[in-house]
C-alpha cells in the first residue's frame, strides 16, 4: 500500500443539527466497531459549505463511512432510494439525518428539486454517481444526475474512493478523500456536457483508488 497522510484537524464552519450530531456518534462507534475505518485527505475538504460530495458504492454500509468521512461537523443531504422512506422509523431517522429519497428508474422531479434546493441553498449533497451498488472490482459508468446538479449550481465537486467493506469484517478500510474540482461548461450544458463531466467525476474517484493499493 502507499504512504498515506493522516489528515489533520480542520478549522470548518459548523452546520449541522442535534439529530445528526447525534446519530453521527451511534454511526461512528458501529463503523470503528466494524471495520476500523481510516480516513484520508480530509484537508481537501473545502472549509466553506455548498459542495456536492461523490463517491463509488458497494456496500450499504458506504453511506456511514462517507458521513463519518465529512467529520460531525458537517451535514450532507445524502440522496437515498425511496424504499429506505416506507419504514416509519426509518423514515423518521432518515429525515433527521436530512436525507431525501429518490425514485430509481424513473425520472424523479421531486428529488432533482429538493438536490438542486440544497446546493443553491449553500449547502452539502452527498450521492453516488452510480446509482446502484456494484461489486468490489466493477466500474459501474456514472449517471448523469450528478454531472447536472454541479454544472447546474457550480459548486465544487468533492470525490471520495471508499474501499469495499465487503468480506473485511474486523479489517481495517480506508476512505480516499480527493481535491475538490469544479466541471467546466462552455454556455448552456447539453446532454453531451452531462455526460462528459458524470464520466470526470467517476475518473475523479478511481484515482483515487491507487492510493489504497
Amino acid at each position: 500500500m502507499s504512504e498515506l497522510i493522516l489528515s489533520p484537524k480542520l478549522d470548518i464552519k459548523t452546520r449541522t443539527t442535534r439529530w445528526y450530531r447525534l446519530i453521527y456518534i451511534l454511526v461512528w462507534i458501529f463503523t470503528r466497531a466494524k471495520n476500523f475505518p481510516v480516513y484520508h485527505g480530509r484537508e481537501n475538504i473545502p472549509a466553506a459549505d455548498g459542495m456536492l460530495i461523490c463517491a463509488n458504492h458497494t456496500v450499504f454500509l458506504d453511506p456511514m463511512l462517507l458521513m463519518v468521512a465529512l467529520t460531525r461537523r458537517r451535514q450532507a443531504h445524502f440522496m437515498a432510494k425511496a424504499e429506505w422512506f416506507e419504514n416509519k422509523l426509518f423514515k423518521f431517522v432518515l429525515n433527521k439525518m436530512g436525507m431525501f429519497p429518490v425514485k430509481r428508474g424513473e425520472s424523479d422531479m421531486k428529488a432533482v428539486k429538493t438536490a438542486l434546493g440544497y446546493l443553491k441553498n449553500g449547502e452539502n449533497v452527498a450521492i453516488f454517481p452510480q446509482g446502484t451498488r456494484s461489486d468490489d472490482d466493477e466500474r459501474i459508468e456514472g449517471k448523469t444526475g450528478a454531472a447536472m446538479f454541479a454544472l447546474r449550481t457550480g459548486v465544487p465537486v468533492l470525490p471520495v474512493f471508499i474501499q469495499s467493506p465487503r468480506g473485511r469484517f474486523l479489517k481495517r478500510v480506508h476512505v480516499v478523500i480527493g481535491e475538490p474540482f469544479v466541471p467546466e461548461c462552455d454556455g448552456k450544458p447539453t446532454h453531451d456536457d452531462y455526460r462528459r463531466v458524470a464520466d470526470e467525476i467517476m475518473e475523479h474517484i478511481w484515482e483515487l483508488e491507487e492510493k489504497v493499493k
